[in-house]
């Protein structure tokens, strides 16, 4: 009884509170204060955001300095993968670069990321040149090509020396042949495809972290020293070799299965390293009983640095196939302290399976006599690190 009479002068007092009238029409929104309507403005997807300007002279000029997010594929998507020809003869290409380039010339706060498609290569000095001067953190440049044509974008000596710069995308575009000492004192990631790098260029970057090379023209043997790389991701669909050299915080190298066909890879030293393996690494022609893969990869390395401290090892996705087999194989016979090998296999496991395997991999030749090897069945078919999956994305 008590609580009954106490929960109903609670309601009582919850009906008596005073309620706000809210006068019809009125913008709740626009009452917000500068600060508020700023972040939000920041959040919205540019061309919504540009929208609101014209609404009221206060939020064209929030607008104005709130940080601008801008990809022009948000306007007209290209898929650079195929001939872009097409594009020319469309009247919303033009529509959507005269609505890109208004955008990006009324705007006057800073950038924090710019990704250009839609312009060709002598289009993007001004755009690059005014990121810079307001602060740019993300900046991705996929240049469009002329008909027939196969020039690459130079990129200006000021923004190897922006400080504002964390993650940066290039496709089609060449480093200028002589560095300074020291470039891009922050940038944290790298990707680049069909780029030429200078033999010095990661040992420049002190801050990198994070690097993805993906479809790399063939030249001379790149050597990877730096001390503050820690993921590495080769993609390549053309011949290239690389020498990881000097890499004492390496943690991660990740092949995909075009790689393992084309690239040459030697590790020298790379004391950290943990995580070591393939994405997509299932290549297969006709029947699935072809694999097109480079077998002697991996015994080209001889025993790597990391080997020495290597004592668990974890493959998802194991489906048996070649590419799996000779990594294993080469863990097995070189890792001399290895203790557990575990595989989430996605097939079914059947006694036959795991001797067949067993034998491929070489278990009794094994470097470690402690060595045990697990087969486990991957219910949820997780085949991939997550991890690596935004990694191979352009």
């Amino acid at each position: 009884m008590g609580r009954d009479m106490s929960s109903s002068k609670k309601r009582k007092r919850e009906t008596k509170a005073p309620s706000v009238p809210v006068p019809d029409g009125l913008d709740l929104i626009s009452q917000l204060p500068d600060c508020i309507l700023h972040s939000i403005l920041s959040l919205l997807p540019v061309k919504d955001a540009a929208r609101t300007s014209v609404l009221s002279s206060r939020r064209r000029r929030l607008w104005k300095a709130a940080s601008l997010r801008l990809d022009d594929n948000s306007f007209y998507p290209i898929n650079h993968k195929h001939h872009v020809d097409d594009c020319y003869s469309d009247p919303r290409f033009d529509s959507s670069r005269k609505a890109v380039i208004s955008i990006f010339n009324s705007h006057h706060g800073p950038i924090e990321s710019l990704r250009l498609s839609l312009f060709y290569p002598f289009e993007l000095y001004n755009f690059v040149e005014t990121a810079v001067q307001r602060g740019i953190r993300e900046l991705k440049l996929v240049p469009l090509k002329f008909i027939r044509d196969h020039d690459t974008y130079k990129l200006p000596l000021f923004l190897l020396f922006c400080n504002t710069l964390h993650q940066l995308s290039l496709q089609e575009c060449i480093f200028p042949e002589l560095l300074p000492p020291s470039i891009f004192p922050n940038l944290r990631e790298l990707r680049i495809k069909i780029v030429w790098l200078p033999d010095d260029f990661l040992s420049k970057c002190a801050s990198l972290e994070t690097l993805l090379i993906s479809t790399y023209y063939k030249g001379p043997p790149i050597s990877i020293s730096s001390r503050s790389l820690r993921k590495l991701v080769l993609d390549l669909e053309s011949e290239a070799e690389f020498i990881i050299k000097d890499a004492p915080n390496l943690e991660s190298l990740m092949l995909t299965d075009e790689a393992t066909i084309y690239c040459k890879l030697k590790v020298l030293d790379a004391p950290k390293l943990q995580q070591l393996g393939f994405i997509n690494a299932n290549k297969y022609e006709g029947n699935g009983d072809v694999c097109y893969l480079d077998v002697g990869m991996w015994e080209e390395q001889g025993s790597l640095s990391f080997l020495d401290h290597l004592k668990t090892v974890t493959v998802k996705g194991f489906w048996g196939d070649q590419c799996d087999v000779e990594l294993l194989r080469y863990l097995v016979v070189h890792g001399k302290v290895l203790q557990t090998i575990t595989l989430l296999c996605s097939k079914n496991i059947t006694k036959k399976f795991v001797d067949i395997k067993k034998r491929q991999i070489c278990i009794e030749r094994r470097a470690s006599s402690n060595l045990a090897l697990f087969f486990f069945r991957d219910t949820e078919r997780n085949v991939h690190f997550s991890l690596w999956n935004d990694m191979i994305c352009y």
